[in-house]
C-alpha cells in the first residue's frame, strides 16, 4: 500500500515538474516578439491549409470557366485606371432561362411564319425534363405548307460599358415526326480499325429512314444597336441511316456496327449519333459546344471582319454597349411532302446564354477560367503538408543516424558518415528534377524524396554533439550499472538534443516549401493537386507575367511561410538554449 502511495506521489511529483517546465517555456516564449509573430503567422496558413472550404466555395482545379480566361479582380474597377486599374470590366451575366412560359421571369417572343398551321405551347414535364416548349407542324394528306419558321426569342439589356470575354450557349431539345423508309443496294468498304481493305467492296442492300418533313434549329445572336446577326449554331436533320453494315464487312463476315443507327447531319458528310431522332440531344455534350471561341462562330467572324477579330469584340464593340441584344431560337420546318399525313415536333428543355466577363472575385481568373483565390487558398494546403512532412521525415532521418554514428563509433561511424558525405556533394535540384520525373509527379513521392535528400546536415550536427554528451558523468554512470547501448541514446543522449531536433524541424520546413514551388514552377509537379509552385508554373507557361495579382501573391505566401517558420524556429533556439537567452 505504501509503494503505492509512493509510485503516485512520484508521479504527481514528475507531472507538477513538467507542467512548470512548460509554464515557464511559455512565459519565456511569449517574451519574444520573433517567435510570437511566427507562430501568428504559422497559425493563420494552417487554419487556410485545414478549413479550405470556409474561405472559398470554388474547386481551384476542376472548376473551369468561372469567368473569362485570365479575368482580372473585380475591384480593380474602383481603381483610377492611372494607377492601374480596369475601369471597362465586364462581369458574368447570364441573360436568359428555360423558356418556361409559366415560371420564367423573363419575357419570351414567339412567332410564326404560318401561325395557322404550326403550334408551340408551354408543356409541363417531359420524363425527367421539365418546363418546356413543344414547337410543331403536322397535316393530312394533300396538304405542303412549305417552309414554314417558328422564332422564339428574347431581348436582354448587357448592363456593361465592357465587351464581355467569351460567350456559351446551350440547347436540350428532342425530335421526333413520321419517316418513310426505304432500301437500296449499295458498295460498302470496311472501315475497321486495323481491318484491311477489301476491293472491290461487296454491294449490300442499306435501309435508309428520310424524315418526311426535314427539321432545322438555328441559334442566333442579334446586336440590337449595331444591327448585326451572328449565326451561333444550325442543325439540319436532312435524312437517318439504319444501315446494314454502315461500316461494311469484318473479315469474318460479320456486320460492323450494323445496329447503330447514324445520321447525316447539313450537306456535308459529317457523320453524328442518330440519338438525334427521339432522344434528348444537348449541344454540350452531342456536338462541340456552342462557344464565341469555337470554329464555327470563329470561322464566320474571320470571314466577315478578319481573322484577328473576335466574336466579343464585332457584337460587343464600345459603341454598343452597354446596350441591348437578343437571342434568337429559329425551327424551321420543310414541308413538301403531300402524299400522307406528316409531323415534325420538337421539344425544347434549356436554352440559355452565359456572358463570361473579363472581372472576377478577388484574384481574377487563370487560363481556364478558374478561380486564382482558391488556388492560392488550396494552395497553402499543398505547400504546408509537402515542407512540414518532408521536414519530419529528414529530422527523424538525421537524428537515428546522428545518434547511432555519434554514440556507436568506430565502423559504424565511419560507414554512416561516409554515405552522409556522398549525399552532400549531390546537386539537390537537379537530383531532385531527375527523380521526380522518374517517380511520377506525386506529392507523396516529392514529400519522401525531400526526406531522403535533407538529413545529412542534421545527421552530422547530431553527431557531433553525442560525441560531447556521451562522455559526461551520467552517461559514464549509466554504462556503470549495466545500462544498455539502446537505454543509454533514448533515455539520457536522446533528451540532451531535443532542442536541436525542435530548432531544426522548425527551419527546415521554408527549405522544402521553396523546393516544392521550385519543382511546381519548372513543371515537376502533380497537376491535379493545386499548389503555389503550380499557380506560378501555369502563369509562366502562358506568358502572363503582366498580370501581377497572379504572380505576387504567391511569391508573398511562399515568403510569408517560410520568414515564419524561420522566426519561429530563432525564437525556439533562444528559448531553449540558455547562452543565447543570457547574451541577448
Amino acid at each position: 500500500m505504501g509503494d503505492c502511495m509512493s509510485a503516485d506521489k512520484r508521479r504527481d511529483t514528475v507531472l507538477r515538474y513538467n507542467l512548470k517546465r512548460l509554464a515557464n517555456f511559455l512565459g519565456l516564449f511569449a517574451k519574444n516578439s520573433k517567435g510570437v509573430v511566427g507562430l501568428i503567422i504559422i497559425a493563420v496558413f494552417a487554419c487556410i491549409a485545414l478549413f479550405p472550404p470556409l474561405f472559398t466555395p470554388y474547386d481551384p482545379v476542376n472548376q473551369r470557366t468561372l469567368a473569362g480566361d485570365f479575368a482580372a479582380p473585380a475591384w480593380l474597377q474602383s481603381v483610377p485606371s492611372q494607377l492601374g486599374g480596369r475601369p471597362g470590366i465586364s462581369y458574368n451575366y447570364n441573360p436568359t432561362l428555360n423558356p418556361d412560359f409559366e415560371n420564367s421571369t423573363a419575357p419570351w417572343n414567339i412567332s410564326s411564319t404560318d401561325a395557322a398551321h404550326s403550334s408551340i405551347e408551354p408543356v409541363e414535364n417531359l420524363g425527367d425534363h421539365t418546363g418546356l416548349v413543344r414547337v410543331g407542324l403536322m397535316h393530312d394528306k394533300g396538304v405542303a405548307y412549305g417552309n414554314v419558321t417558328v422564332s422564339i426569342s428574347q431581348d436582354f439589356y448587357y448592363p456593361y460599358a465592357g465587351a464581355p470575354f467569351r460567350f456559351l450557349t446551350r440547347l436540350v431539345f428532342i425530335l421526333n415526326g413520321t419517316v418513310t423508309t426505304s432500301s437500296h443496294p449499295e458498295q460498302l468498304v470496311n472501315k475497321t480499325p486495323g481491318a484491311p481493305i477489301v476491293w472491290p467492296a461487296p454491294w449490300y442492300n442499306v435501309t435508309v429512314s428520310r424524315l418526311d418533313v426535314p427539321t432545322k434549329i438555328s441559334l442566333y445572336l442579334d446586336s440590337i444597336a449595331v444591327n448585326r446577326s451572328l449565326p451561333m449554331w444550325p442543325f439540319r436533320d436532312q435524312y437517318l441511316y439504319t444501315p446494314q453494315g454502315m461500316y461494311g464487312m469484318a473479315m469474318d463476315g460479320t456486320f460492323v456496327n450494323a445496329s447503330q443507327t447514324k445520321v447525316l447531319i447539313g450537306s456535308s458528310e459529317t457523320i453524328a449519333n442518330a440519338s438525334t431522332f427521339g432522344s434528348w440531344v444537348d449541344t454540350d455534350k452531342s456536338f462541340q459546344p456552342i462557344d464565341s471561341f469555337g470554329p464555327v462562330i470563329a470561322n464566320y467572324v474571320s470571314s466577315l471582319y478578319g481573322s484577328n477579330k473576335f466574336a466579343t469584340q464585332v457584337f460587343f464593340p464600345q459603341e454598343a454597349t452597354p446596350g441591348w441584344y437578343r437571342l434568337v431560337l429559329n425551327v424551321t420546318f420543310e414541308d413538301a411532302d403531300s402524299s400522307k399525313p406528316v409531323s415534325s415536333v420538337v421539344y425544347v428543355d434549356t436554352f440559355n446564354m452565359r456572358l463570361m466577363g473579363t472581372g472576377w472575385g478577388i484574384m481574377g481568373t487563370d487560363q481556364e477560367g478558374r478561380d486564382l483565390w482558391s488556388q492560392l487558398v488550396y494552395g497553402a494546403r499543398i505547400s504546408l503538408y509537402v515542407g512540414v512532412l518532408s521536414s519530419i521525415l529528414a529530422v527523424v532521418l538525421g537524428l537515428v543516424v546522428g545518434l547511432m554514428a555519434g554514440y556507436l563509433g568506430k565502423v559504424v561511424d565511419e560507414f554512416l558518415m561516409r554515405v552522409c558525405d556522398v549525399l552532400l556533394v549531390l546537386p539537390g535540384l537537379p537530383l531532385l528534377i531527375v527523380l521526380v520525373a522518374v517517380l511520377g509527379t506525386n506529392v507523396n513521392n516529392l514529400i519522401i524524396l525531400l526526406g531522403l535528400l535533407g538529413w545529412m546536415g542534421f545527421a552530422r550536427l547530431i553527431r557531433s554533439q553525442v560525441i560531447s554528451i556521451r562522455e559526461r558523468p551520467f552517461v559514464e554512470a549509466a554504462k556503470a550499472v549495466g545500462a544498455g547501448k539502446t537505454h543509454i541514446m533514448i533515455r539520457h543522449i536522446l533528451p540532451n538534443v531535443m532542442s536541436l531536433v525542435y530548432v531544426t524541424l522548425a527551419t527546415t520546413v521554408p527549405g522544402n516549401i521553396v523546393a516544392e514551388a521550385s519543382l511546381g514552377f519548372l513543371g515537376f509537379t502533380d497537376p491535379n493537386r493545386m499548389s503555389w509552385g503550380l499557380m506560378l508554373y501555369n502563369l509562366q507557361q502562358f506568358s502572363a507575367f503582366q498580370n501581377w495579382w497572379w504572380v505576387i501573391p504567391p511569391g508573398l505566401c511562399i515568403g510569408a511561410v517560410a520568414i515564419s517558420f524561420i522566426m519561429f524556429g530563432y525564437a525556439l533556439d533562444e528559448v531553449l538554449n540558455p547562452r543565447l537567452r543570457l547574451r541577448r
